[in-house]
């Protein structure tokens, strides 16, 4: 280990054994070590952070998926929020998703950041939390087709008949072709 500090492989599996030998504390300083040596290796990142959350080290894959989130994207954001709603820290996860909607964007691109914001909430069972980001798209592009298709079927889960159906037939009236 000490003559290849940065051969991934002999990193990760001394990591690995610490793990086993319950000296995890000693395998999450091995593996930071690697990423300061090789920063830009996504592939090493994507790494650390699967062994991370293998392992439970969650103050490791934390430490991780906050650092990926901070270079922007959809992306990390979604996975950090996952985390977070995994770790049931519904708060943590509401603000993390609102930084996908970009501020300084214009009404369509906040508006679709509001529905992957909305997709992001209903796939954790946040129903309520859905219906709102998607009423906000709606309010910012009031005629987006799939804004109030998502929101017609979400009102219907919940058992809101005139409201499903209000948003249904907006959407309907937003098709642009007969197939839709």
């Amino acid at each position: 280990l000490q003559e290849q500090p940065g051969n991934p492989d002999l990193v990760f599996e001394r990591a690995r054994l610490d793990v086993l030998r319950d000296s995890a504390a000693s395998a999450r300083p091995r593996i930071l070590a690697l990423l300061r040596i090789k920063p830009g290796d996504e592939a090493l990142q994507a790494r650390a952070v699967e062994f991370f959350e293998a392992h439970h080290m969650n103050d490791a894959l934390e430490e991780r998926l906050i650092a990926a989130a901070a270079k922007g994207g959809d992306e990390p954001l979604q996975a950090l929020a996952r985390f977070y709603f995994a770790q049931r820290r519904e708060n943590d996860a509401h603000s993390t998703l609102q930084r996908m909607i970009p501020r300084g964007g214009t009404t369509a691109e906040q508006a679709a950041a509001h529905h992957r914001v909305a997709q992001a909430l209903r796939s954790q069972g946040d129903v309520a939390g859905a219906i709102e980001s998607l009423r906000s798209a709606a309010r910012l592009v009031p005629e987006n087709r799939e804004v109030h298709l998502l929101l017609g079927e979400l009102e219907n889960a919940r058992g809101n008949a005139s409201a499903a159906r209000a948003a249904f037939e907006i959407a309907f009236r937003s098709s642009r072709t007969e197939a839709e």
